[in-house]
């Protein structure tokens, strides 16, 4: 992805800000097909504690999942495992 610096004037102060995009589902294989939903993916990171916003730029919109109260889950390892939920609500535009 790309780093984007960022002044931080939120309520929720961020360290740093990333763009990343996904390729289509089940790319590659006889499944592939032309939506962005779902994917994974790592950070690696020497700062712990860091605030990191990252903004799916070509994912397919989720409205119905998120005003169902679905939204994107995150661990943190070593030293917190457990999947949690993201602390902001998921925007679109």
């Amino acid at each position: 992805g790309m780093e984007i610096k960022q002044p931080k004037t939120s309520e929720t102060q961020t360290d740093y800000e990333f763009n990343v995009w996904t390729k289509h589902d089940c790319h590659g294989t006889e499944f592939q097909n032309g939506n962005r939903t779902w994917f994974y993916f790592g950070i690696k990171s020497a700062s712990l504690g860091a605030t990191v916003k990252l903004n799916v730029v070509n994912l397919n919109r989720q409205s119905k999942m998120f005003s169902q109260g679905m939204c994107p889950v995150f661990k943190v390892v070593p030293g917190h495992p457990n999947w949690e939920r993201i602390r902001d609500k998921p925007t679109y535009t």
